[in-house]
């Protein structure tokens, strides 16, 4: 979740495009991942 908090503050925090783009893939990707993760937690009942 930290990833996606830096992210986040890359994405806002430029004028550059591909930076832009680049924090917007990192929260994506991470968002995924998180999800996946909390998934696995109620399916394994843990």
């Amino acid at each position: 979740q930290m990833a996606v908090m830096m992210a986040q503050m890359l994405a806002t925090g430029t004028n550059r495009p591909e930076m832009k783009q680049l924090g917007q893939d990192i929260i994506t990707a991470q968002e995924a991942e998180i999800e996946q993760m909390r998934s696995w937690l109620t399916e394994w009942s843990l």
